[in-house]
């Protein structure tokens, strides 16, 4: 048998409008950002209390800095069309309320909590949340920069403490912190700020030369390193460098001496001072030191030329093109056969000297002693044939007197004795005279030989 017809339809399920609310607290704290949101792919409407919010094509509704007056029951009603009219769907409804207590305050404290802060002291800064509130994460801030503070060289974050292990002035600052949890309340309000000073230890050095950037050879020079210490018991070390070299490492000293400067010693130099036992290094900008040459185009010649005949007179002259003119004295009665460089504290006399030529009748070598005469020892007697010794004494840096040297001839022979009538001797004086001092410091002398008669 065949039942009976049984009519039954089918219709097109509609979406259902459901609210939700972020954070889903049963209170909200003043202040803090409440989303609602419409779960619905269609046109949403909200509503607080029955009345219309805001009519939009989105399906969320954002309240920022929630306050009292935003508490309420929130709906959302939204709209679908279906074949050939619009249908619509309502939510349930969603209560907000706002707490009457303020959102927990976050406390920013330094340890140590002295204002004064030095570069490569250790500094922590450390945040703390009131109201008995637990398993906080917290967030440093550093007013004008747009992100966090992170850790980086010199500096670490350990849960509530911001550690910077060695302070530089770029940790200076104004800083702020706040707490976040999963919890309700789900983040603190922003702390006071605390601003961190951080002085300088000790300056950035400043290298200076003396007596100037340009010097003549041999002139003494000074580097001198200066740095001005801001916290009393600090100890610096001091390196001087020279071309990227180092010239002289660590010391307490704060210059370094160049007795005599040489062309080697021109180049750029900086000075590096460290505090010690903080790791504070702080170098000089550089500075040039140029080394003249104080004289060139040496040359020597002979006169009357480079091959003579026994018993005659022979000249050496030793020339030189001098880069520092230095003072004539005017009143110097005898004329300059040698010019005297000033080079700083010392002086440098070039002598023109004579060699004297004997006739073969003669044995022995000449010998000068302060102007009185003595035998020459067996020892000189293995010389060169012809040579002279030259003897002075130097002149007493008060004094104007010349100084007088002679040279004499004595009379030795390995095989006989000559008596001596029977010696022929020559006689030359050199005599010395020096200027006085000129006004920079330039000191001349000069030297004139002088031929002498035999001596009967």
């Amino acid at each position: 048998n065949v039942s009976n017809p049984f009519l039954f339809s089918v219709s097109e399920a509609h979406p259902q409008a459901v609210l939700t609310l972020q954070p889903a607290w049963s209170q909200i704290f003043p202040g803090e950002t409440v989303t609602l949101s419409c779960y619905t792919t269609t046109r949403v409407a909200f509503y607080k209390d029955n009345k219309e919010l805001q009519y939009r094509t989105g399906t969320e509704l954002s309240v920022d800095r929630v306050s009292k007056s935003d508490e309420g029951s929130y709906r959302c009603r939204a709209w679908w069309w279906d074949t050939a009219s619009w249908t619509e769907s309502w939510s349930d409804s969603a209560e907000v309320r706002v707490s009457v207590r303020e959102r927990p305050q976050a406390v920013l404290t330094q340890e140590p909590a002295w204002t004064q802060i030095y570069e490569s002291e250790r500094v922590t800064l450390r945040c703390q949340v009131q109201g008995g509130y637990t398993d906080w994460r917290f967030t440093w801030y550093k007013a004008g920069r747009n992100a966090p503070v992170t850790q980086d060289y010199y500096s670490s974050i350990d849960g509530d403490r911001y550690t910077i292990s060695s302070a530089t002035g770029d940790h200076s600052g104004e800083y702020t912190c706040k707490g976040e949890r999963r919890g309700n309340p789900s983040y603190s309000k922003t702390s006071d700020a605390l601003t961190l000073r951080v002085s300088e230890l000790f300056s950035t050095p400043t290298l200076t030369v003396l007596p100037g950037a340009s010097v003549w050879e041999g002139e003494a020079v000074t580097l001198q390193c200066g740095a001005h210490i801001n916290k009393q018991g600090t100890q610096l070390q001091y390196r001087y460098s020279k071309d990227n070299g180092t010239v002289r490492g660590a010391g307490s000293q704060d210059q370094h001496s160049i007795p005599a400067a040489g062309l080697r010693d021109t180049g750029r130099y900086q000075c590096e001072v460290e505090a010690a036992g903080t790791g504070l290094k702080k170098r000089s900008a550089s500075v040039s030191l140029t080394v003249r040459a104080l004289f060139s185009r040496m040359s020597l010649t002979a006169s009357p030329g480079a091959t003579v005949k026994e018993g005659e007179a022979l000249n050496l002259t030793c020339e030189a093109a001098v880069n520092k003119t230095p003072a004539l004295n005017s009143t110097t009665p005898f004329a300059a056969a040698a010019a005297g460089f000033s080079v700083g504290f010392f002086v440098i006399l070039l002598i023109v000297f004579t060699l004297l030529l004997l006739y073969h009748k003669i044995r022995g070598f000449p010998c000068i002693t302060g102007g009185k005469r003595r035998e020459c020892s067996d020892q000189n007697q293995d010389q060169a044939a012809g040579g002279v010794e030259l003897s002075s004494r130097a002149q007493q840096p008060d004094s104007e007197d010349i100084v007088y040297s002679e040279i004499d001839t004595s009379k030795h022979n390995n095989t006989k004795k000559v008596k001596p009538a029977e010696t022929d001797t020559v006689y030359s004086a050199v005599k010395i005279s020096a200027g006085k001092p000129t006004a920079d410091n330039a000191e001349s002398m000069y030297a004139t030989v002088l031929p002498m008669k035999k001596r009967k």
